[in-house]
């Protein structure tokens, strides 16, 4: 399968991979152009898809393969830090393979709460 680039360029900024494992990866943000400009980390889930954009529409194509998140699932799957030790310790917890997934029926008083004596 097809994985995120090492390097590549979006909203203004240059990405580099720095950090990277089968769960999640660790980009170096800047401004792209500017060398003295302040540089941000994004730790990422990738989305595995089967679409692809081209042509100016959403084609299917034949392979799964991972692209970005959206900025519509940032604190979901992408998380934004300015300190690469905080970051590390983002990405260590979202590689785990003993991270939970929750939905809303986990919540107390949600269908998925465990019920004591059968009620």
């Amino acid at each position: 399968m097809k994985q995120l680039p090492e390097k590549f360029s979006a909203r203004g900024f240059s990405f580099r991979l720095e950090r990277r494992n089968g769960r999640a990866a660790i980009y170096r943000q800047q401004w792209k152009g500017k060398e003295d400009a302040s540089i941000a980390y994004e730790v990422v889930r990738p989305v595995i898809s089967t679409r692809q954009f081209l042509d100016g529409e959403w084609r299917r194509t034949s392979e799964p393969h991972e692209v970005y998140p959206s900025s519509e699932t940032w604190g979901e799957r992408v998380w934004t830090f300015t300190d690469l030790e905080d970051a590390v310790t983002k990405y260590d917890a979202v590689s785990s393979p003993h991270v939970l997934r929750r939905n809303r029926f986990d919540a107390p008083g949600g269908s998925g709460q465990r019920r004591i004596g059968g009620l």
